[in-house]
């Protein structure tokens, strides 16, 4: 459904969830064949300057690709399929491009959508003026270049970067012939947290009051209404991975009803998403959680298996809590950094704070631990310079791959964290190291020809 209406403020994504009353006994009949071609829900994909490649196992069965039958994009994409089936790629023509487009892909002539976002970016030119002195190479790294270097140019003495970002607070510094150092031209700082400081962008207005936003008012045999607030450019609603039919949705002043598809009613679990955009800015998104057809009305019908309800809080074990001082092991060794030791961090720390409610009172449902197998009970020199010396109180030196470190726990306190947390209805996820081993791990000693070089690109 679009809507010649416009807006130009900047959002951050919003994610919605809907409590809404239910109802009995409506059922229509069900609209969309197939829909078993993805596992769960189709994330966006976010549109790249020029050509955006996706890989289609992420979002397809790997069995379904050689039943793909064409493509389709908006009037502003050219889409194109590799021979194999197993590439997707969009590029932008010269044209307007929409915040939000639908590209839809037909498997045995069923016609999944897949969106795309177009981020909004501002343009923003950095420029160091070096004065007097003189340098050879001069960079900008930060967050929004993913902390890697962008040469900047020589422009009548000064060196000039222009870059397109989209809104937010971002932390950069300049690099000078190699040298990390603060922006001498913005005066706000933030502490690196290593002892020194980066200079801080802020992008864009903080002013959300005017950004198009959607909100779900009730629901009433088989008819969600939506509200939506301030001008905005289009709006999307699908049903799991199709986009509803025209005939599913009447709009109405700032009211959009909404017939939820009978396919619904046929599925214990299934969603209504509902994508908004404006033109330089972005409107919230829902996601409508439907039991059997009927729109949720308590968040603790919600379970662990619903991971779309997932927030997730992630946890290093060795600087978490210490919970049992008998487990401290730290490496006494004179060349290791107090920082770089490990700190006593455990699963009994962990533990203790889980039936403490601490995670609950965060309002997570699931806690990341970094990897808890065993790590080398000395410290090594780091493969780059400066070649200081650490130790594994991370976790990503695996000398097994089955025994849990004897510095974080034993398989019983580790049991009775997993069941605590189950019982409380969080979930536990486990990092596991599977690209790499610790030079001592049995797997590189008995297969040496196995290991990669140790260049990283």
């Amino acid at each position: 459904m679009t809507a010649n209406r416009k807006s130009y403020s900047s959002i951050a994504l919003a994610f919605v969830w809907l409590i809404l009353m239910p109802s009995c006994g409506f059922k229509p009949s069900p609209q969309f064949a197939g829909g078993k071609h993805i596992a769960g829900l189709a994330s966006l994909i976010e549109l790249q300057e020029g050509e955006t490649q996706v890989v289609l196992n992420d979002y397809f069965r790997s069995d379904a690709l050689a039943h793909i039958d064409s493509v389709s994009a908006h009037i502003s994409l050219r889409a194109k399929l590799s021979a194999d089936h197993s590439i997707l790629y969009l590029r932008q023509r010269n044209l307007y491009v929409p915040q939000i487009t639908e590209v839809k892909i037909w498997l045995d002539g069923v016609p999944y959508s897949l969106m795309t976002r177009r981020p909004v970016k501002n343009d923003h030119t950095f420029t160091f003026n070096p004065g007097e002195k003189k340098f050879r190479e001069v960079a900008v790294r930060g967050d929004m270049t993913g902390w890697d270097d962008l040469p900047m140019g020589l422009v009548d003495g000064v060196w000039q970067l222009s870059l397109p970002i989209e809104p937010g607070r971002y932390q950069y510094v300049m690099v000078t012939d190699g040298r990390q150092t603060i922006d001498p031209l913005n005066d706000k700082l933030l502490t690196d947290e290593a002892g020194g400081f980066h200079s801080l962008l802020e992008v864009g207005s903080i002013d959300h009051s005017q950004n198009p936003r959607v909100f779900a008012r009730e629901y009433q045999k088989g008819v969600i209404e939506l509200e939506l607030v301030n001008d905005y450019e289009e709006i999307f609603v699908l049903w799991e991975n199709f986009r509803l039919p025209q005939q599913n949705m009447e709009l109405q002043d700032n009211r959009l009803r909404v017939t939820i598809p009978g396919d619904a009613y046929e599925k214990k679990r299934s969603f209504i998403r509902v994508l908004l955009s404006g033109e330089q800015c972005r409107g919230n998104d829902l996601l409508i959680p439907l039991q059997h057809g009927i729109p949720l009305t308590n968040h603790r019908s919600l379970t662990r298996q619903d991971r779309e309800a997932t927030i997730m809080y992630f946890l290093m074990v060795d600087r978490f809590f210490n919970g049992n001082t008998l487990r401290d092991d730290p490496i006494m060794d004179e060349e290791v950094a107090p920082r770089a030791n490990f700190h006593g961090g455990d699963l009994d720390g962990v533990l203790q704070k889980l039936k403490e409610g601490y995670f609950e009172e965060l309002g997570v449902n699931a806690v990341w631990f970094s990897p808890i197998t065993q790590n080398p009970l000395e410290a090594y020199v780091e493969f780059p310079e400066p070649r200081r010396k650490y130790t594994g109180y991370h976790g990503y030196w695996p000398v097994t791959l089955t025994t849990i470190d004897h510095r974080f726990g034993d398989d019983q306190v580790l049991e009775e964290l997993v069941r605590s947390a189950h019982k409380r209805n969080i979930s536990v996820l486990l990092d596991f190291v599977s690209n790499h081993v610790h030079e001592n791990n049995p797997l590189f000693i008995q297969n040496p020809h196995w290991a990669t070089t140790l260049e990283l690109p």
